[in-house]
Order: C-alpha cells, then sequence, then structure tokens
C-alpha cells in the first residue's frame, strides 16, 4: 500500500548568488546551483534560458530572493495541521482532500503573503512533473537569506539526499590577493583596469573626449586589454523601489563596468570568495555564454541592493584568455574620486571555456 518516506529537509539561497544552491529536484532529493550541469559553449543560445533548464534538471522549485518559484510542479494549500496527520490520512486509503492549487508563493519579510494574510509557515500536497507525489512545508526568509523546506514523498526509500562528490580535477591554487585602485572618470585619469597585469591606466584625454561610449573609445580599451572600468551612478543603477521619487537626488558613488568583451562576471556570495577553489569558479562560469556587452558589475538587483546598503559586492569572473577569478568592491557613498578592488586571478588559462 501507499505510505509515507522520511521527512527531508534542506535551506535553499537566493539565486541572485550564482555560487550557492537556489534550486530543488524533490524526485532525486537534489540541491542545484542556477544552470548546474551546462557547459554553455556547447549549447545553442535558447539553452541559456532557465526555464528550459529547469525542466532538463528536474528543477521543481526556485528561491528567488524573498520568493519560491513553482516550476512545473503542481501544489495545492492545505492547512498546516495537516502535516502532522497526513500519515492518518494517507493509510485511510481515501482520497486526500486537496486545497486551493498555487503557481507561486511568496513571502514578504518574516511571514508568507497571500490573500489570507502573513503566514509563519505554508503546507502544500504536491506532484512533480515526473509524477512523484508528497506533502511539503515552506518557512520563510531567515536572517541567513535562505528559506527552509522540508518535505516527504510517498512510497520514499530515500533516509537522505545522497551527497555529491565535488571535483577539483586542475589542483589549482590561488595566487596571492591583489588589488588595484581606480579612479572617477576624467581626462587622464586612471579609471581603466588590466586585472592580470594588476595595473590601473590612464585613460588619455583625447580617448576620453570621444566619450566612453564611443566605438573609437572601445577599441582602445581593447586594444590595452582592459577589464573593468568605472562610472559615475545613473539613476539606473537603482531598483526601482528606490526610484519612486523622480525628483530625489541620485546617491553619489562611482560604479564598476566589464570592458566590452575582455571580461564576463556572475555575482556570487560572501563565502564564495572564501571558500570557491579554481576549479569550482571554471565550472561556475562555463555554465554562461560569454559577456557580449558593456555590463554594470551592480547591474543584478541583489547586488544594487548590498551596494546601496554599503556591503561588498562580490563576483567571479573570466577573461578573454580564459583565465578566472574572484573580486569584490565597496565604495562609500559620497566617495567619488576612487574605487579599491581586491582581487584573485589564476595563474593560466584553459580553452573551450568562453567560446
Amino acid at each position: 500500500g501507499v505510505r509515507l518516506g522520511p521527512v527531508h529537509e534542506v535551506a535553499l539561497s537566493t539565486a541572485d548568488n550564482f555560487d550557492l544552491n537556489s534550486c530543488f529536484d524533490f524526485d532525486r532529493h537534489r540541491a542545484l546551483q542556477t544552470h548546474e550541469g551546462i557547459q554553455a559553449f556547447r549549447y545553442h543560445d535558447d539553452f541559456y534560458d532557465t526555464d528550459l533548464w529547469t525542466r532538463a534538471e528536474g528543477v521543481d522549485v526556485v528561491c528567488i530572493r524573498d520568493r519560491l518559484a513553482l516550476r512545473d510542479l503542481y501544489a495545492w494549500r492545505i492547512d498546516n495541521s495537516r502535516w502532522d496527520s497526513i500519515d492518518a490520512e494517507v493509510a485511510a486509503a481515501e482520497p486526500l482532500v486537496l486545497g486551493d492549487e498555487f503557481p507561486l508563493i511568496a513571502s514578504r519579510g518574516k511571514h508568507w503573503s497571500d490573500d489570507d494574510g502573513p503566514h509563519d509557515i505554508v503546507t502544500f500536497l504536491f506532484t512533480t512533473r515526473e509524477g512523484a507525489n508528497g506533502i511539503l512545508q515552506f518557512f520563510p526568509f531567515d536572517a541567513q537569506q535562505q528559506h527552509r523546506v522540508r518535505y516527504r514523498l510517498w512510497n520514499d526509500d530515500t533516509s537522505k539526499p545522497q551527497p555529491v562528490a565535488e571535483a577539483n580535477e586542475y589542483g589549482e591554487v590561488w595566487p596571492a590577493e591583489r588589488s588595484v585602485t581606480l579612479q572617477t572618470q576624467g581626462p587622464n585619469l586612471k579609471f581603466a583596469a588590466n586585472l592580470n597585469k594588476g595595473f590601473a591606466m590612464p585613460v588619455p584625454a583625447d580617448v576620453f573626449a570621444m566619450g566612453p561610449e564611443s566605438i573609437l573609445a572601445a577599441a582602445w580599451f581593447r586594444k590595452n586589454r582592459c577589464d573593468l572600468r568605472t562610472r559615475p551612478a545613473i539613476v539606473d543603477d537603482f531598483p526601482a523601489r528606490d526610484r519612486s521619487n523622480p525628483d530625489a537626488p541620485i546617491p553619489q558613488f562611482i560604479v564598476l563596468e566589464v570592458v566590452g568583451r575582455q571580461m564576463s562576471t556572475v555575482p556570487i556570495s560572501e563565502q564564495g570568495y572564501a571558500d570557491l577553489t579554481v576549479a569550482q569558479v571554471r565550472d561556475l562560469m562555463s555554465r554562461w555564454p560569454h559577456r557580449r556587452d558593456w555590463a554594470s558589475l551592480d547591474g543584478s538587483r541583489g547586488n544594487r541592493r548590498a551596494f546601496l546598503e554599503g556591503n561588498s559586492c562580490i563576483h567571479a569572473f573570466l577573461t578573454e584568455s580564459g583565465q578566472v577569478g574572484l573580486l569584490r568592491y565597496t565604495v562609500a557613498r559620497g566617495d567619488l574620486q576612487s574605487v579599491t578592488v581586491h582581487y584573485r586571478v589564476s595563474d593560466t588559462a584553459r580553452d573551450g571555456i568562453d567560446q
């Protein structure tokens, strides 16, 4: 007959940090990072679509900041008390009473929010796209910026999820941390950097006069193998909720940008800067197509929020030559003169990452 398996628990972090587990597959009791398992250069552009990836990998739920988004998961809201009575319901061999179906579960602050008001916990019966049935509970976003999820599956004999061994096939070790200080934009000022060589470069007045966005200026940045440049903040650097008053002055600070196609970046966690190995960063960067345009390192909503609150912006990166690295920086609001970037970059480059 039908019976319930053991209780499993998992904590999911926000997908804003690409090095943390933000996705979960209930059928295989497997937590994943965004795009884990993809080798980007082997796939056409459509495969970068996260929805296609979630279906290919069997992902059922994704943590996106303070929300848990369901991916092809049929979920029916039930009373929380049924978590404790579900064994008896299943043993009775009667059809289970289903609640309202929910396509998206969202938390706000310390509580779950829906039309009925705030809730500390929400409980669902569910069926995955592969046909597994179960019961789950979602807990709100906590102080560690994680959602805790606990669940049980029908006829599940797995006592606990099996850990996946982490490979470190290249065995490379990070060189010592380096730093470079960039000035704000201006003629003959050092507002561009080559991370491999570890120095900031003065941008000639005639190049600056062309306009940093011009084709000729971009050619100069590329010729000199610049990875980063600074620019003043503009209104589009701020999340929409920070732009509710169009007459409010723009807070003054410097923004870092990736220059042209020289480098690709993805945001990572504070812990990732300390713990990620060279091999893990190579794997992380291999999941994404190489950057094709100008892009701010504060471009994701999560990083903009951290930046505005005075926290560090932290990224993994891949250079055009195939070197990988980690970087972090913080700018005091109101300081328009300079920004110091701390970073590590691998000694060697490898082919086949950014084809």
